[in-house]
């Protein structure tokens, strides 16, 4: 599931992503936990949808956009949480955004 859940971050952040864009992965270990990274360049999440982007069916509407049923983040957020982790979106800066997400690490 884990592997489904970088492809679904992945693939959306090159989508949204504009052509001389950029994407990066990075995963850390920090206090017991592995946190993954996937941060794009593209137009980003308004603050107030970013707590609304997991949810069944949510899709931000952009004129020329991708099209989607809304169903990937959801998922991503399912199976995080089926993990004992948890994910998040942050801005990146100057533009974009950042999904992040932790899981616990088993010794």
């Amino acid at each position: 599931m884990i592997r489904r859940v970088l492809i679904n971050l992945i693939e959306n952040s090159v989508k949204y992503t504009p052509n001389e864009g950029a994407v990066s992965v990075l995963a850390q270990e920090e206090n017991n936990q592995v946190i993954v990274s996937i941060q794009d360049n593209g137009p980003g999440i308004p603050e107030t949808e970013r707590a609304r982007v997991f949810e069944k069916f949510m899709r931000i509407r952009r004129e020329g956009g991708p099209k989607g049923l809304g169903l990937g983040l959801a998922f991503v957020k399912m199976a995080i949480e089926a993990h004992g982790g948890k994910v998040w979106v942050d801005p990146a800066q100057p533009h974009g955004a950042i999904f992040k997400f932790s899981l616990p690490v088993k010794n």
